[in-house]
C-alpha cells in the first residue's frame, strides 16, 4: 500500500501522462469494452 505522499505522486503523475488521451473516442470505447467484459468475467467467476 502506498502512503498518502505516494498516492498523491502516481496520481499526479498519472494525470499529466494520460491527459491528452483521455478524452480519445477510441480510448474511450476501448474502456467501455473493457470494462463490460471484466464485469462479466467477475460475475462469472463469483458464480463458480
Amino acid at each position: 500500500m502506498l502512503l498518502e505522499a505516494g498516492t498523491a505522486a502516481v496520481l499526479v503523475t498519472y494525470c499529466e501522462a494520460y491527459a491528452a488521451i483521455r478524452g480519445e473516442p477510441a480510448l474511450v470505447q476501448w474502456d467501455d469494452n473493457f470494462e463490460t467484459i471484466t464485469t462479466r468475467f467477475i460475475s462469472q467467476v463469483s458464480e463458480w
